[in-house]
């Protein structure tokens, strides 16, 4: 009423409200010279942690493209939750939960090593070892974050101490989403034979159990193992029995997955029209949520889509556009993908020395997280890289290769610039 309060626009219905930054400040000092801040932040951080909560259980109902922008509204405030929560709660159960609930949030928008930070301030505490489902349901959220990043290793011992946990409690539907996760993990470090043997435990958990959307999980990871190891017919009716499964669930962050996976796979068999299709309706799901993983991964297989089509121009517009969010992101071993497609546009081109240049820096990134490259693909990019170098002899190989694994990823960034600059003019 006296104008110390303004109402901002409503986010999916809920007004919001501010104040000048002044008077927020002076009502901190008035909380605090009556003894009620530590109250009030108390319930500021149950408030939030509910909120998250309630966000975790909508990821994957009807709403669930509601929430990404919703929490990133609310981002500071949960941030704030966090803070008092580490120095205020002793078991650290409350830090956890927000932790796990927030950690898809973090994966669709990118905030990996925030999430990160805040499970290693956790993992620091003085009183943090007795674990508990808590922590395995943080240790599971966390896991996608360090995975997408590229370090698997970390990835992987997360992963295997929320297996424990779970499998401790007999909790079977979290088992089967954290051996999806493993085989995900695992498939990265090239041990293709344990992935598809892990998803496939998956799978039957999920099937015991007659959980739907932990099939269709469990389902959409058994076809990108089978599609890495080449086995495309499998990988086809695998992947649509996951999309009609998160179709049925209502599940679009699920369907998206699914339509990446069958447009990669309609690449890979030379079906541009089917490519171009699933990867569009894809990229428009990931787009709704927000999702930059997503849409960076997404744009890497367009843009191979393209090379094939031999669309050189637009194929290095969209591999420059995927490798600036994942570098934002953190994800090396993606970017790793797209210095190989780029390096393949310069070899086609006749530009060897810098085809083995970015090749060079590609082996780097991937030597730096321990990334592999698919099976399927490895001959191939063997067999490119042996003309390279019958080209240019092996002297100048090795040096233009040894400049490119000492290149700054942001040299390298320019570099590619300048290389799209000179494909484009000839």
């Amino acid at each position: 009423n006296k104008s110390l309060l303004r109402q901002m626009p409503s986010v999916a219905g809920e007004p919001r409200f501010t104040m000048l930054e002044t008077m927020r400040e002076y009502a901190l000092v008035k909380l605090v010279e009556r003894g009620e801040i530590e109250p009030i932040r108390e319930r500021h951080a149950l408030y939030f942690l509910a909120l998250a909560e309630w966000a975790a259980q909508e990821w994957n109902g009807s709403r669930q493209a509601e929430w990404p922008d919703r929490l990133e509204i609310q981002h500071d405030n949960l941030r704030a939750a966090l803070r008092w929560s580490l120095t205020h709660d002793p078991s650290a159960q409350t830090t956890l939960g927000l932790i796990a609930n927030l950690a898809r949030f973090w994966e669709l928008r990118g905030y990996f090593s925030e999430g990160r930070a805040w499970l290693s301030k956790v993992l620091n505490l003085p009183d943090s070892s007795a674990l508990t489902k808590a922590h395995a349901d943080a240790f599971f959220g966390v896991s996608l974050l360090i995975q997408r990043q590229g370090d698997h290793a970390t990835a992987q011992r997360l992963c295997r101490e929320a297996l424990a946990i779970y499998q401790e409690l007999g909790d079977k539907r979290a088992v089967s989403f954290t051996l999806v996760r493993l085989s995900e993990v695992t498939s990265g470090m090239g041990d293709y034979d344990s992935a598809v043997k892990l998803s496939h435990r998956a799978y039957s958990i999920a099937s015991e159990i007659g959980d739907q959307r932990a099939k269709a999980n469990a389902l959409g990871q058994i076809g990108f193992d089978c599609m890495r190891l080449g086995n495309y017919e499998t990988t086809q009716s695998v992947l649509e029995e996951a999309l009609t499964l998160y179709q049925a669930l209502d599940d679009k962050m699920g369907a998206a997955l699914a339509h990446s996976g069958l447009g990669e796979l309609a690449v890979r068999k030379g079906d541009l029209e089917m490519a171009m299709s699933s990867l569009h309706l894809s990229f428009r799901l990931r787009e709704e949520f927000g999702d930059r993983w997503g849409i960076a991964a997404v744009l890497g297989t367009l843009a191979w889509a393209e090379l094939t089509q031999k669309n050189f121009e637009r194929a290095a517009d969209m591999l420059k556009e995927s490798i600036l969010i994942r570098t934002e992101i953190g994800e090396q071993g993606g970017i790793a993908w797209c210095l190989e497609k780029w390096a393949e546009i310069a070899h086609i081109q006749k530009d060897d020395g810098r085809a083995a240049r970015i090749y060079g820096a590609a082996a780097n990134l991937r030597a730096s997280v321990n990334s592999a490259i698919d099976p399927t693909d490895q001959p191939e990019q063997d067999r490119i890289i042996a003309r390279i170098q019958t080209q240019l002899g092996d002297e100048v190989f090795e040096a233009v290769w040894a400049e490119g694994q000492a290149m700054p990823l942001e040299h390298l960034i320019e570099y590619l610039s300048e290389s799209s600059l000179r494909s484009t003019n000839g």
